[in-house]
């Protein structure tokens, strides 16, 4: 495979995943306001549904971005240290590398790597809670209970669990 073939292929991949997320973020986020407005809100009307869905999804693309760059970060960081180059330029370029190296190899190699990527989930799924609970909802006409139960719901179901799939097993 010549140079120009692999960096075709990365930016492919780099858009795939891109629609990937854009696409099952949405359809994540419709099935999760769905259920939990009927569930815990009791609201069956279109109204709210429609209020929010478009709040929550792009918070949500906000957050999963968020905890991307969150391991991008801590991957270059790494890097760095090992190189012992603490430049600006070497960090920055290392930091592209490692948010294209993290979308497309996340590494099961050991326990240590599935903890780091379960991190960068958590981290996700803390930034959706408090995007919805003090931005999203923070007008809404429910009790603190069922805003307390709805982002936590909202949270732990539209969490990126696709960051522990490689993405070369999808190409």
């Amino acid at each position: 495979m010549t140079i120009s073939e692999y960096i075709f292929q990365t930016i492919l991949a780099v858009i795939l995943f891109c629609a990937i997320t854009i696409i099952g973020k949405f359809i994540l986020n419709y099935i999760a306001l769905k259920t939990t407005s009927l569930i815990i809100c009791k609201k069956s009307d279109t109204s709210f549904f429609k209020k929010y869905i478009l709040k929550l999804y792009r918070c949500g693309l906000l957050a999963d971005f968020i905890g991307l760059i969150c391991l991008a970060i801590y991957s270059s960081l790494t890097l760095v240290d090992s190189y012992r180059e603490p430049k600006v330029l070497s960090f920055l370029s290392l930091f592209l590398v490692q948010m294209i190296i993290t979308i497309l190899y996340p590494i099961f190699g050991d326990i240590h790597s599935v903890i780091y990527i379960c991190i960068g989930i958590f981290i996700s799924a803390v930034c959706i809670f408090v995007f919805d609970y003090f931005k999203i909802f923070k007008k809404a006409t429910l009790s603190k209970k069922q805003k307390v139960l709805l982002t936590i719901t909202f949270s732990i179901f539209t969490a990126p669990y696709y960051f522990l799939i490689p993405l070369h097993w999808v190409l």
